[in-house]
């Protein structure tokens, strides 16, 4: 079967027509809106991020730096750092206003998804090598590794207060304490691969979404 390539994105308003953003020439993996809804931010497997304006359909700028396929982008939660992660191994924060790369990180492994804490002292990745890590940017390159497991890493969440750190192993989540870096348990339940998490914002509940077809709360 050949891949699905996508060389745009499709906006449906609730109250305007869909509109189309087209300006990658490559296929697009990964896409994030800003806090705000004034940014869309874009990445394709050539490695090059678009970010756009929702409101008018226009491209405000290229982030150009990645050598390989961007597979995951986030915003922070304040909107004034956005991250891309590459299969070259690199992950990037970038000022997403002025188009700026503000730091990189070089982790050597294929990174899978990407999230801020809601304080913004950390960055947590998952990777393709079975390893969930935390990155301190305001400490530079320093990375703390949450325990080793053999299953890929495809989504990783922050409770709205920080104090959990939710990623999914295959087909099961871990729950960690991002600080101490102590696994404090599994939710297991599915049956195969897990390629989403979300809390919801009272951190009352926390939603898995899985290749088994289904959503567990």
């Amino acid at each position: 079967m050949r891949p699905i390539t996508i060389h745009k994105v499709i906006l449906i308003g609730r109250s305007t027509s869909n509109q189309k953003l087209e300006g990658h020439n490559h296929a697009i993996f990964a896409v994030a809106l800003s806090p705000d809804g004034k940014l869309l931010a874009a990445a394709s497997n050539k490695g090059k991020v678009r970010l756009w304006s929702p409101v008018t359909g226009g491209m405000l700028r290229k982030l150009d730096g990645h050598s390989d396929a961007i597979i995951a982008i986030a915003f922070s939660p304040d909107g004034q750092l956005l991250a891309s992660a590459s299969n070259e191994g690199k992950v990037r924060l970038w000022n997403p206003v002025t188009g700026q790369q503000l730091q990189q990180l070089e982790c050597h492994c294929n990174i899978q998804a990407v999230a801020f804490s809601h304080d913004l002292k950390l960055v947590a990745l998952a990777s393709n090598d079975g390893g969930v890590r935390l990155w301190h940017p305001p400490a530079g390159g320093q990375l703390q590794e949450l325990g080793g497991h053999s299953y890929i890493g495809m989504a990783v969440a922050f409770s709205p207060d920080d104090k959990l750190l939710a990623a999914s192993c295959d087909n099961m989540v871990k729950l960690w304490n991002p600080v101490t870096g102590e696994q404090l348990r599994e939710l297991k339940g599915h049956s195969n691969a897990i390629i989403a998490l979300a809390y919801s914002p009272d951190g009352q509940l926390l939603a898995s979404a899985s290749c088994d077809k289904t959503v567990k709360l």
